[in-house]
């Protein structure tokens, strides 16, 4: 950074008469509105130090000039405390110029401090000029042998992060340990969050990230955020050496991220990787990654890890079983899903609703309503309410197997128990019934679906005109593209 400004304090005309009243000013009117109280010792001194710092916290520049130039006006010195004064009111109002102006007026007095330096500085980094900031405090050191306190670090590594710039915020954390500074929790918290969020990109970025040796030892074929996943152990590994004990979320936030980014491999790598280290992982980041697994099907790799926790003495919850349920209903492994739920069932564990739906939706798949009906009796047995997905996953299931009475039997029992219908569940039996070439009681289902005030997708239309087809009916089959040509002029004239 290159620092040659010098302050020019410009001359300028009493403004009290322009300025707007404000708060502080009308608490200053004894100092600006009546000259004649400066001829007081005492009150001189205290209009040079105190006054212009009220007005420095405020940021009113307009007024703290004028007060500057009454203090020239009277041949008072600037002195530190002044020059001090003028710097904190010109970062406040976030007036670049001549912030740098003072500041170079009290570097070349000799008067620059750690004190000085951290107002600059941190006005950068509140406007979110990271870069300048991180020069200005090299600049400091190698000029001037001075250097940020260690509370002014932990700062400024806040609001680095805060701007999405991770990579100074690491690099500033290396040098706070360089000036033997041991940093505390919320650092390590604050620096695992920003990596967990940090935007991919390409191998030089993240080569530059950090002056670190466990980035020397990646790959160049990594992405950042794999960069971020070693970053993030190394700082784990490090808050135990500093005695500080790693929360869940620090580990489970990475392990998440990496998941959405279809990164379970590296996810299941970055927690052997914890587990090497001494860390007692929790559930949360292990149910993560089988999900994360399922999403990119990669069932195999879900059940293997669901059994390796499973056999280090983990208690899966019912929340982890469903999602192995889920994907193996997903793969027509409706076999190794009931053995699942029969582990469920052996452990103590309660089933929830969502359970019974992902079995009912599996054997429906599967083709066998007759367990899926099985399924549901249990449900009831067990006292699990049915709602109105349970309802629609079996009405779909029992139509594709050409059972209309048994779906109408159904259907009838789910009003009966007040469940509420919606618009997938109606549009579930009236296809389903259009399917078992029942098209006159689908109508009527069709009527009733929109009497309650729910239009139906237009499949739904084209269901019907075929059924009514099929049957031989051209009458019904022209009145319904009617209805739904109908359908189509309203919402388009809408």
């Amino acid at each position: 950074m290159s620092i040659t400004c010098r302050i020019r304090l410009i001359e300028r005309k009493p403004i009290c008469s322009n300025a707007k009243t404000s708060t502080v000013e009308a608490s200053l009117s004894v100092f600006t509105k009546r000259p004649f109280c400066l001829e007081s010792p005492e009150l001189q001194e205290l209009s040079s130090k105190l006054t212009p710092e009220v007005i420095a916290m405020g940021g009113d520049v307009g007024l703290f000039e004028y007060r500057l130039n009454e203090m020239r006006n009277l041949v008072w010195p600037f002195d530190k405390h002044a020059l001090t004064t003028a710097l904190q009111c010109y970062c406040n109002a976030k007036n670049f110029d001549k912030a740098l102006m003072v500041f170079d007026d009290l570097n070349e007095k000799g008067w620059v401090d750690q004190h000085i330096l951290a107002i600059l500085v941190l006005c950068y980094s509140k406007c979110g000029e990271v870069d300048m900031a991180f020069e200005l405090i090299g600049w400091a050191d190698k000029n001037l042998k001075i250097r940020v306190n260690e509370k002014t670090i932990y700062v400024l590594i806040h609001g680095f992060v805060r701007e999405y710039r991770v990579d100074k915020a690491l690099k500033l954390y290396d040098r706070m340990k360089k000036l033997g500074y041991r940093p505390d929790f919320s650092v390590y918290d604050v620096l695992i969050k920003g990596l967990c969020l940090v935007r991919d990109g390409n191998v030089d970025k993240a080569y530059h990230l950090l002056s670190m040796k466990i980035l020397i030892q990646l790959v160049f074929k990594q992405s950042l955020m794999v960069c971020a996943m070693l970053i993030t152990l190394d700082l784990l590994r490090e808050m135990c050496v500093y005695g500080h004990e790693p929360w869940i979320k620090h580990y489970t936030l990475l392990v998440k991220k990496l998941c959405e980014l279809g990164k379970a491999a590296e996810a299941y790598n970055f927690l052997t990787n914890m587990t090497k280290e001494g860390f007692l992982l929790d559930l949360i980041a292990y149910a993560a990654t089988i999900d994360g697994f399922l999403n990119i099907n990669k069932l195999d790799h879900s059940l293997k890890l669901f059994r390796e926790i499973c056999e280090r003495g983990y208690c899966p919850d019912v929340a982890t079983y469903n999602t192995i349920i889920k994907g193996l209903c997903k793969a027509k492994r409706i076999t190794e899903a009931e053995d699942i739920w029969n582990d469920i069932l052996d452990k103590g564990l309660v089933p929830l609703v969502v359970t019974y739906n992902l079995l009912i939706d599996g054997w429906c798949k599967d083709g066998d309503t007759d367990q899926a009906v099985q399924c549901f009796s249990r449900m009831i047995e067990e006292e699990q309410e049915p709602n109105v997905i349970t309802y629609s996953t079996l009405v779909d299931g029992l139509c594709k197997a050409g059972k209309p009475d048994d779906t109408l039997n159904l259907w009838s029992e789910m009003e009966h128990k007040g469940c509420d219908t919606n618009k997938i569940a109606y549009m579930a039996l009236i296809n389903g019934l259009c399917k078992c070439r029942k098209p006159d009681v689908a109508l009527i289902y069709l009527q009733k679906m929109e009497e309650e005030g729910m239009l139906p997708d237009t499949y739904i239309y084209k269901a019907l005109i075929d059924a009514f087809a099929s049957d031989s009916n051209t009458a019904m089959a022209h009145e319904v593209l009617e209805k739904m040509v109908k359908r189509g002029t309203a919402s388009i004239n809408m």
